[in-house]
């Protein structure tokens, strides 16, 4: 349990998750979840930590991985998010909690979604 929260904020969500990461560092609190949205209006993510005071007995990390695009969100799409997230969560260690991020892909016309973890 938690009652605790800091919250981070930028147009990059690589960035925002660099701040957190820093706030992690100090080893000052314990994190218990992360909530993550994309402020469309103002083209700015929004990074909420829950954590409490305890100092941390081991490191954390807040890390965010572009797993797939896409066009419409049909069934066939949620079974390929539900595939990519299981599989990324295969991968890291110790997930205590993860959050998606769904923005339009630079690149394409396409969503890209993002998979935000607190290991």
């Amino acid at each position: 349990m938690h009652s605790k929260f800091k919250t981070f904020t930028g147009k990059s969500i690589k960035k925002v998750v660099k701040q957190a990461n820093e706030f992690l560092a100090e080893g000052e609190v314990t994190p218990n979840s992360i909530g993550v949205e994309y402020v469309d209006s103002l083209g700015t993510h929004v990074l909420s930590l829950g954590f409490t005071d305890e100092k941390a007995k081991n490191s954390h990390n807040v890390s965010v991985d572009r797993v797939l695009t896409f066009s419409k969100l049909g069934a066939g799409t949620r079974k390929r998010i539900d595939h990519a997230m299981g599989k990324l969560a295969e991968e890291k260690q110790g997930v205590i909690c993860h959050d998606i991020v769904i923005e339009l892909d630079k690149d394409s016309p396409d969503e890209a979604l993002w998979v935000v973890s607190l290991t």
